[in-house]
């Protein structure tokens, strides 16, 4: 395991350093392995800060090799602090400390308007004493200021680590919250106040001074031991005041504790409802993959059986098709055979007729030339005798008779001819109404098996288009809940959205704004008759109203009548008498 596991760390740390060394080039080879080593050297693993410093020295030395220098050491200094030491070879000097001056409380009207208050002695209308100008002057003659980070060399990279360019595109921004308080109604009459104090203090500054401090060293002797008495009873009141804030502090903190006590019982509550639901929505996720799956299943089974139930119908209609051509064959070779048989028959019987119609033939044409011979050597015996009328009577008889034999012959000849005609036209008609039926019997089998593909292929579409129904369903309820869940998220942004934009101190200040704009309306219209910060005043005071609130209503325990018909029961007086 040990052997293994150097070897995985030594195949780790040749990688990084054929890295290094190509992106980089050969010529820093020396130097990627030394800072390797280096960083290695005690240690089971390198740190991405590790890889941050070799990257950062390897860069180092790049530029320092294209301006033909040497490496100089590294020095860590902060990315806004320049190497000044590595210029001209003197150290910065070290700042001492900072004094740290005790904060002043700013009066009612500076914190409400947010400007500072000034400086103030126990001298009256003095802005500054002594004490502070001189503390001033010790802090601003203490302070060092840092080097310009301007008109230096810095041998780090600017950029840094690659690995480390992240930039931030939120989805969605949300500011932050306000530091100062902005101004309500309070503040504006606490400055109002302050004003009109100022005010007062200066008109009695201007009229009563000299006659209050004459009156004052009066009675200032009388008044000592009494003063003396209300600094005891001060001090026992602020000992008061002080157990009596530990007390509320107290009980501040146990209400806090049982607040967050409580919330934290919310949150629990919540996330047990929350995962349930998540719980319930995966289940009825599980459930529509489930039936999608079952769905596909039998959807490829019934596929599978069809294609297994296409491809025996297919073989058992070739079988039947090869079977009824084989017997089409068959029942055409029987019958060329019966034909064929029939012909020869025909023939048989043809040349037996024709051979016995031309031994008749024969018979006859001999028994003619016998009697033609007889009857020549009649005539010869009778032209012999008889004399020459005869001889042409008998001559004119033969004549005729040869003739008549030849048209008897022609008539047989064209008999026997128009049978055999008639004989293969019935014959040729009887083999063209059989082709004519295979042909229409095979074209009727084509037409079937091309209207079955039709149809098949229509079947498939039609599941294709189901199939993309089906998806794009699925695809718009996915939209649709992600719409949703974009409503729901914008819809909690611009809640958050508001919330940050609302100072801590302002929660809640809307709820019963328009009731103290309402009871104190008479402040604001002095505000505005004096013209005091217009620009406030004038965004109060149309709000400072009971209008809407029923507070100026003469009876507020009973509702507004709104018109309409009395009851009768109203307008009936009761019989007290």
């Amino acid at each position: 395991m040990a052997a293994a596991t150097m070897r995985v760390k030594e195949e780790a740390v040749s990688t990084l350093k054929d890295s290094l060394t190509s992106r980089f080039g050969d010529g820093f080879k020396a130097l990627v392995e030394a800072e390797v080593e280096g960083r290695l050297a005690g240690r089971k693993k390198l740190d991405r800060e590790d890889l941050d410093a070799i990257e950062r020295v390897l860069v180092a030395a790049r530029k320092e090799r294209r301006g033909g220098g040497t490496i100089r050491p590294r020095k860590t200094l902060s990315r806004s602090l320049p190497n000044l030491s590595a210029i001209d070879g003197a150290s910065p000097p070290t700042p001492p400390p900072l004094q740290r001056l005790a904060p002043t409380a700013p009066s009612a009207l500076e914190s409400s308007l947010g400007r500072p208050r000034p400086m103030s002695s126990g001298t009256v209308g003095s802005r500054a004493s002594g004490g502070h100008a001189a503390m001033a002057r010790s802090m601003s003659e203490t302070k060092v200021r840092r080097p310009p980070p301007f008109g230096t060399s810095i041998l780090d990279d600017d950029t840094g680590s690659e690995r480390s360019r992240v930039q931030v595109v939120p989805r969605y921004p949300v500011p932050k919250r306000p530091k100062l308080k902005p101004m309500d109604h309070w503040d504006l009459i606490v400055a109002f106040d302050t004003m009109k104090h100022r005010e007062e203090d200066s008109r009695f500054r201007q009229e009563g001074k000299h006659k209050a401090i004459a009156k004052f060293k009066d009675t200032l002797d009388t008044q000592m031991m009494e003063f003396h008495g209300m600094q005891d009873q001060e001090r026992r009141n602020k000992e008061q005041c002080r157990q009596d804030m530990l007390n509320q502090v107290e009980e501040n903190r146990r209400i806090a504790a049982a607040e967050k006590h409580a919330n934290e019982v919310k949150k629990i509550k919540m996330k047990e409802v929350n995962d349930e639901c998540m719980a319930a929505v995966n289940r009825r996720r599980q459930a529509e993959e489930d039936k999608k799956q079952r769905d596909q299943d039998l959807t490829t089974a019934w596929l599978e059986s069809e294609r297994l139930r296409m491809k025996q119908q297919k073989e058992d209609d070739d079988r039947e098709h090869a079977r009824k051509c084989q017997q089409g064959k068959d029942e055409m070779a029987a019958a060329h055979a019966e034909a064929e048989r029939r012909r020869q028959a025909r023939l048989a019987d043809e040349k037996a007729g024709a051979a016995g119609a031309q031994k008749d033939m024969d018979d006859k044409v001999a028994a003619n030339r016998k009697a033609v011979q007889d009857r020549m050597d009649q005539i010869d015996r009778n032209c012999k005798s008889i004399g020459a009328g005869i001889a042409d009577r008998d001559a004119k008889a033969e004549a005729e008779l040869q003739a008549k034999i030849k048209r008897v012959q022609e008539e047989s000849d064209r008999a026997a001819k128009e049978d055999a005609d008639h004989r293969k036209s019935v014959r040729d008609g009887k083999v063209k109404d059989m082709t004519d039926t295979l042909h229409r019997q095979m074209q009727n089998r084509k037409d079937e098996a091309k209207r079955e593909v039709e149809e098949g292929v229509k079947q498939a579409e039609l599941f294709r288009q189901q199939f993309k129904e089906g998806l794009q369903k699925d695809h718009e309820k996915e939209e649709r809940a992600r719409q949703a869940r974009g409503n729901l998220d914008t819809v909690l942004i611009t809640h958050i959205r508001s919330n940050q934009s609302v100072h801590p101190k302002d929660f809640g200040a809307h709820l019963t704004q328009k009731q103290e704009l309402a009871y104190n309306r008479g402040l604001f219209e002095q505000m505005a008759v004096e013209g005091f910060e217009k620009q406030y005043t004038h965004k109060f005071l149309p709000q400072a109203t009971h209008t809407g609130t029923g507070k100026t209503d003469p009876y507020p325990s009973v509702g507004r009548w709104h018109g309409g018909d009395f009851s009768s029961l109203e307008l009936h007086h009761p019989d007290v008498g």
